[in-house]
């Protein structure tokens, strides 16, 4: 079997870091892998030194910011163009199925219905306006150009699934867990930070409303502000949050105490330093940071939303507050500051849990489902 699998992007997020598992997976089954990516990167590099087949040709996004119509329609039409490289790169490598790697690019669609190639859409995210996603065209219409180009649509959870429940065919759905490996598995280079001897705190993902770093900056000051030594490092990429979230950190009088230490490839030596780990997002669609500190043994606390309500059990493998309830969070971390045993009771125990996120699993399910849709063709 041969795969073609198209990258909305060619950075390391969660996306991009579960499609190089399932490369590594497929590897190890003797299943042949290429990938298109629309621009170099990070992801790129990775896959030179895996030894795996690649392509750099532009496409761009079907969905993003709210923009203005004739904005929305011309990156539409620069999308389809962008397909034709897709297309000719899906011949001359003779992929047997096409597989694109998030629901906010549709030049592998495209491309896979052109060369009457089937196409597999694996959808890691939600389309929400407070991670920057809105489609360019009606939603309604957008659903229905995903369905009838797909002869299989993944996703990353059931969380997902459910959400997308009402616009796809259930007959065309199943939900394949990532590995989530650590990621130094990948080879990343290592980062550290020191603040001295405080309650340290890690809040990770891009600087997107939906994110949630804004609870995690307020809980901080609501803990300051008791004369406790707390300290917040919040990784991730540049997005429309951040100036209002250093405006917040100004307002709580905690520039001393926040931290935003920009996108890190590999994050795992700051988690493995903190006290607690935070997962604040709105509606996480899988909860992969959620998993890669369990797999420390950090204790994390979460927004209980989203697919984080698949992962943990609050009081058991780690503690949820209600999404956006500052107050809430800061009383859950006021409890790891003051018993390091349930800190250490939360990480053995989210350990243990995660332990099954396997590449084994992750890429035998994901294979059975491709050779499934290859045998109906």
């Amino acid at each position: 079997m041969r795969v073609c699998f198209v990258s909305h992007e060619a950075s390391l997020g969660g996306a991009e870091r579960a499609l190089l598992e399932l490369l590594l997976a497929f590897r190890s089954k003797g299943t042949e892998s290429s990938v298109v990516l629309p621009r170099k990167g990070p992801l790129l590099e990775e896959l030179k030194r895996l030894g795996i087949p690649c392509v750099v040709t532009r496409y761009y996004y079907w969905m993003g910011a709210r923009t203005v119509l004739w904005k929305r329609l011309g990156a539409i039409l620069v999308s389809a163009v962008g397909a034709i490289p897709v297309m000719l790169w899906v011949l001359k490598w003779k992929a047997d199925l096409v597989c694109t790697n998030s629901i906010v690019v549709f030049a592998g669609a495209l491309a896979a219905w052109t060369c009457r190639k089937p196409h597999v859409w694996f959808i890691h995210e939600f389309v929400d306006e407070s991670y920057g996603f809105v489609p360019y065209l009606p939603f309604s219409l957008t659903m229905r150009l995903v369905d009838i180009s797909s002869s299989l649509i993944l996703t990353a959870s059931k969380t997902i699934r459910q959400g997308y429940a009402r616009y796809l065919p259930q007959s065309k759905m199943h939900t394949i867990h990532q590995a989530a490996l650590p990621p130094t598995s990948l080879n990343y280079q290592n980062t550290s930070f020191e603040h001295g001897s405080g309650f340290n705190c890690v809040s990770l993902g891009a600087l997107y409303p939906g994110k949630g770093h804004s609870d995690a900056v307020r809980a901080i000051g609501n803990l300051s502000k008791r004369g406790l030594l707390v300290y917040l490092t919040i990784i991730g990429g540049r997005g429309p949050d951040q100036v209002s979230l250093q405006a917040l950190v100004r307002a709580e009088g905690v520039q001393e105490r926040v931290f935003f230490a920009g996108f890190l490839p590999n994050p795992l030596s700051v988690m493995s330093s903190a006290d607690a780990v935070l997962v604040c997002s709105r509606n996480e669609g899988f909860g992969r940071v959620a998993v890669e500190a369990m797999r420390l043994g950090k204790p994390v606390v979460a927004a209980s939303s989203g697919a984080t309500l698949e992962l943990i059990e609050d009081g058991f493998n780690g503690l949820l507050y209600p999404p956006g309830d500052h107050e809430q969070l800061a009383e859950k971390l006021l409890m790891l500051l003051k018993s390091p045993r349930l800190r250490s009771e939360l990480g053995e125990k989210g350990r243990h849990s995660v332990e099954r996120f396997s590449l084994e699993t992750y890429g035998a399910e994901a294979a059975r489902c491709f050779n499934q849709v290859l045998r109906h063709d």
